[in-house]
């Protein structure tokens, strides 16, 4: 995985069809080679003391693709430094479930189309006397078909302040709580999940105390398993059974795998499955 990084990394080094918008003034919205960037809000007014969904909205040209958390075999995923008002405080991004995104002999892990990242936003019980609040963002990304263009721009949100909570917008509130929706949650606390280490592959066993047809393992962590490598995946009684192989670049056994498991029917939990040796 290494080299392929390096690799993309030269690649960003060379000249790109559009400058950086970062020294321009800050905006809701960005059009950028092959995607828009644009802040949106749950809500179309700040309250003292009330919480609010951000989201930050891509929209690709078809065939175009943006990076999850843990990017797979190449890429990078969004970032954000935040610029707020003061005692506001920005959650951590969080990740709506991936796909996994075959380019040439590599696997990725990202997002097609028009994708929503939801940030919450918490906002102190005391707002002083303005009467707007600037909410924004630097972000960078990267956006790839069979190349990878680099884009990164600021991006500012300004919502009036009112005391009670605000009317919601048409559209925003609908497209943050679907993005949020796709979010996986920890699994069940009923649930049992573990791992073998048997030679050059894991096996790894997710209980969920039914019969499940199919699904898909996505690590939370990079440089555990091979990411372009098929997964063989057995249904059991009474959960899923996944055989994956590892990493080329893996230096030492993990004390566990931490991973998303979205099931054949959409559902989607993060699971983490302490590392044993051997299959017995």
């Amino acid at each position: 995985m290494q080299c392929i990084r390096i690799g993309v990394a030269l690649a960003l080094l060379l000249p790109v069809p559009w400058a950086s918008q970062a020294a321009t003034a800050p905006s809701r919205r960005i059009d950028a080679p092959h995607t828009s960037v644009e802040l949106i809000a749950d809500r179309n007014t700040v309250s003292p003391g009330k919480s609010l969904w951000l989201g930050l909205r891509f929209v690709l040209e078809p065939g175009w693709h943006i990076y999850w958390l843990n990017p797979g075999d190449s890429g990078g995923a969004p970032t954000l430094n935040w610029r707020l008002p003061a005692d506001f405080a920005a959650g951590p991004i969080e990740w709506p479930v991936p796909e996994r995104i075959e380019v040439s002999s590599l696997v990725n892990y990202g997002y097609h189309g028009d994708v929503v990242l939801p940030v919450e936003i918490r906002v102190p019980a005391q707002l002083g006397a303005s009467r707007t609040t600037a909410l924004g963002a630097t972000i960078h990304w990267l956006v790839c078909q069979e190349l990878c263009v680099p884009g990164d721009g600021t991006l500012e949100l300004t919502l009036p302040v009112q005391q009670s909570s605000g009317t919601q917008t048409s559209d925003w509130p609908e497209l943050i709580a679907r993005a949020r929706a796709r979010v996986p949650r920890e699994a069940p606390a009923s649930w049992k999940a573990g791992a073998a280490s048997d030679g050059d592959s894991f096996i790894v066993s997710v209980e969920t105390g039914q019969r499940e047809q199919n699904g898909v393992f996505f690590p939370l962590e990079e440089s555990q398993i091979n990411d372009s490598a098929p997964q063989r995946i057995t249904p059991l009684d009474r959960g899923l059974r996944f055989t994956l192989r590892k990493s080329n670049q893996l230096v030492r056994l993990p004390a566990s795998l931490r991973g998303v498991v979205r099931f054949a029917d959409g559902r989607a939990f993060v699971v983490t499955a302490p590392v044993r040796q051997g299959t017995k």
